[in-house]
């Protein structure tokens, strides 16, 4: 018999739910046993799930998987937001099918998460939506690229960085201490005009990123270097918004720089000008509706 025919007739289905983050795979099943399919194997957990359905409206497609709040999976979302994204498969089959025959009830990705009582539930977002490209450019004076971006922006993100060990990291584990960062700032900068100042190398990781190494990478963007405390901190030391799941003093790390989007640090840090990605004499006022002083075509503050 057909998958369709035991669908259809007297079959009795079992639901396999498989999460996936970076290299770690939870696999679950609504059946009271364990269920093993070659060699993978599926632990009981109770869950409820709503079913997509097919309409105009593109949020019908999402589901919505309620499980215990100390699930594994519900654990990942926490307190730290994931650098990896978690995929989502439902496969079904029937117990009394002979041949085990799995079809794919659902595939996507991981959108959001909330708890309450002690549940969980994880809205789910199928693939085919998570592809929709967002016209996201706009027209302004700031550089619209992403920094690094191969197509676009076409800076070497290689050329730009500083692989090193974390020297440390204080108690709240958003401070992130890297011997040789600052001065490694310096070296860049050498190396393609000379021509930032000294409070401009104290920032030069400032909105950027670091990525941890080993085999499951997590990124965290740099959102102060140095902090803008009253007592700053070492230009050595990058703030995070929120903790790496895993990190330590000794374990390997590689800061890239950051970029301030407009058009002066992109000639004096990265002599990039070519693939600027804004438009820089966007005019400061609107001369449908505001009247520009008779005789000049400038603003007070000097804009066209």
């Amino acid at each position: 018999m057909t998958f369709e025919a035991f669908e259809t007739s007297d079959g009795r289905p079992v639901e396999l739910l498989t999460f996936l983050n970076g290299l770690t795979t939870f696999r679950y099943t609504n059946a009271n046993n364990p269920v093993t399919i070659g060699a993978d194997t599926f632990e009981p957990l109770e869950y409820t799930r709503n079913a997509p359905s097919l309409s105009k409206d593109s949020d019908d497609s999402n589901i919505k998987i309620t499980l215990p709040s100390t699930n594994p999976v519900a654990q990942l979302y926490r307190e730290i937001l994931q650098s990896n994204i978690t995929s989502i498969t439902i496969q079904r089959f029937h117990d009394n099918d002979p041949s085990q025959q799995l079809q794919v009830f659902f595939k996507g990705e991981i959108g959001s998460v909330s708890s309450a009582n002690s549940k969980t539930t994880i809205l789910g977002i199928p693939s085919a939506q998570g592809r929709d490209e967002i016209p996201r450019f706009t027209y302004q004076s700031l550089c619209n690229y992403f920094l690094f971006d191969g197509t676009t922006c076409r800076i070497l993100k290689n050329d730009f960085r500083y692989v090193a060990t974390i020297t440390s990291i204080d108690v709240t584990e958003r401070f992130i201490t890297v011997s040789g960062l600052r001065v490694q700032a310096g070296v860049l900068d050498a190396g393609v005009s000379g021509a930032l100042s000294t409070a401009e190398l104290d920032q030069y990781w400032l909105n950027g990123y670091c990525e941890t190494g080993g085999a499951a990478p997590e990124f965290r963007r740099v959102v102060q270097n140095p902090s803008g405390q009253v007592s700053p901190l070492d230009p050595d030391t990058i703030e995070i918004p929120y903790p790496f799941v895993n990190a330590q003093a000794g374990d390997p790390i590689t800061v890239y720089a950051g970029c301030k989007r407009d058009t002066d640090i992109c000639v004096r840090k990265y002599d990039n000008l070519l693939n600027y990605g804004g438009w820089p004499s966007v005019p400061e006022v609107n001369p449908f509706t505001t009247e520009l002083p008779k005789g000049t075509r400038k603003t007070s503050g000097g804009f066209w």
